[in-house]
């Protein structure tokens, strides 16, 4: 088999094992284990998000998050590997590893375990991030966790919602915290949209071309829950 062929059936490879270890449903797994059905339990999307919604437990939560930004993390892993076993240029290297963050994201996304009905790909999004720059992982953690706070701040003081309690306790705000982060849809794909030039400019053109893709589609799953956002918000102004 030919060099240019070889490359191909490789990057075919990374794209198969990718889907196949998105497909993992390590949060819809946890909460079963804790008698819940993720489809039927908040949102109905299976993520660590809603594992927090459905079980109220931090353990499950930290387990499922782990397990899901973890095959982010195998899937560049293997990526890796591979271009260091094949010796691959920097260009095909870029092609692997754009392609298994993409393709982890698309069988967290649409697992075929599940009947293709899955997440939003975001841990699975940032522990490819962190293989390959943990700087940059944790940067886009800290932005999105801004927006989505700043975007909460506006609503409420536009009273589109509650503000929280002045003597909720340490308990309250905890779970008051977990819940504007899994709420706060605007916030939260705007801070996902804004670690793109972000990682441009302090992170290098390399890591932005490997994460769009996998980014664009993560963006994609959250369009029709932001139209229920902002349709939401329309009927109570």
């Amino acid at each position: 088999m030919e060099g240019a062929d070889l490359e191909g059936v490789y990057l075919v490879a990374i794209m198969c094992i990718s889907y196949l270890i998105g497909s993992i449903p390590f949060s819809h797994l946890v909460a079963k284990r804790h008698g819940k059905d993720l489809s039927k339990e908040g949102s109905g999307n299976i993520g660590a998000m809603n594992v927090w919604r459905a079980t109220k437990k931090i353990g499950p939560l930290l387990t499922a998050l782990i397990g899901d930004v973890g095959k982010g993390v195998v899937v560049m892993a293997i990526a890796f590997g591979v271009s260091r076993i094949q010796h691959f240029s920097p260009s095909l290297t870029l092609w692997l590893f754009a392609l298994a963050a993409a393709f982890v994201v698309i069988g967290h996304n649409w697992p075929v375990s599940l009947g293709f009905k899955g997440g939003k790909g975001l841990a699975c999004l940032l522990g490819a991030v962190l293989f390959l720059n943990p700087g940059a992982g944790f940067a886009a953690v800290g932005v999105v966790i801004a927006t989505v706070w700043l975007t909460e701040f506006v609503m409420t003081t536009m009273e589109f919602k509650e503000p929280m309690p002045r003597k909720a306790g340490f308990k309250g705000l905890f779970k008051k915290a977990f819940s504007v982060l899994g709420s706060q849809v605007l916030g939260r794909i705007i801070g996902i949209a804004g670690t793109l030039p972000i990682i441009w400019f302090c992170f290098g053109h390399q890591l932005f071309w490997i994460a769009l893709g996998a980014t664009i589609i993560a963006l994609l799953k959250h369009v029709g829950r932001v139209r229920r956002y902002l349709s939401d918000l329309a009927v109570g102004v």
